[in-house]
């Protein structure tokens, strides 16, 4: 958090189909962070199909809160 009051963040990882763009797994990880401080999140379980299918790919995007 590189502002200057407490925030709330709000991960979502998704995986999807490259071709339509099908959600087939996701993960939604909520974090509150004070001014300066930082903090690793990790993500599993998000997709049980197969590991090394070449026609899905990770779409992460983060939003961010003033908390309280």
């Amino acid at each position: 958090n590189d502002g200057t009051e407490k925030t709330a963040y709000t991960v979502l990882v998704a995986v999807a189909k490259k071709e339509g763009g099908t959600v087939v797994g996701s993960k939604t990880l909520k974090k509150t962070l004070d001014a300066g401080d930082s903090a690793k999140l990790t993500a599993k379980d998000v997709y049980s199909g197969d590991e090394k299918a070449d026609d899905v790919q990770c779409v992460p995007s983060a939003t961010k809160a003033k908390a309280g």
